[in-house]
């Protein structure tokens, strides 16, 4: 008689069929999964707006024109005699911006959002808050003012 190898019957022996119970485990599984979606969460697709009514979207506005910090000064670049003391300033143009800080110039687009507004240079997202009725204007968490 051949010696039965670690990896299973010897090709002279045949192995009984069990019961599979795979089939009664995934349909249970599944009925689970059913019956606890609606605790886990609603997953509907929010409804559509009533008719004739407009979707809530952000109302903030976004401000236009050149604007300088107001409070501080901030190292802007080098000279010839050590460092230089300016104001930052930002420009909005559409919903462009142009932002000169330290002794860098960068570019993006703003998004509005239900806060303010955003926009975004490199992995920096910078946050603006707009009031058009004063004009003021948060920029990166500083105050800005309108210098034309």
């Amino acid at each position: 008689m051949p010696r039965p190898n670690a990896s299973g019957p010897t090709p002279h022996t045949t192995q009984q069929s069990q019961p599979s119970y795979r089939l009664p485990c995934v349909a249970a599984l599944g009925l689970a999964a059913l019956l606890l979606a609606p605790a886990c969460g609603n997953s509907d697709p929010p409804a559509d707006p009533p008719a004739g009514s407009t979707p809530q979207r952000p109302t903030a506005q976004l401000p236009q024109g050149e604007y300088e910090s107001v409070l501080d000064t901030y190292n802007i670049g080098y000279g010839p005699d050590g460092p230089v003391y300016g104001h930052e300033h930002v420009t909005f143009e559409g919903n462009e911006v142009t932002w000169d800080h330290s002794d860098v110039r960068e570019r993006s687009t703003c998004r509005k959002t239900d806060e303010g507004f955003e926009a975004v240079f490199g992995a920096r997202t910078v946050l603006g808050r707009y009031d058009a009725d004063t004009g003021d204007l948060i920029w990166d968490g500083k105050p800005f003012r309108k210098t034309q």
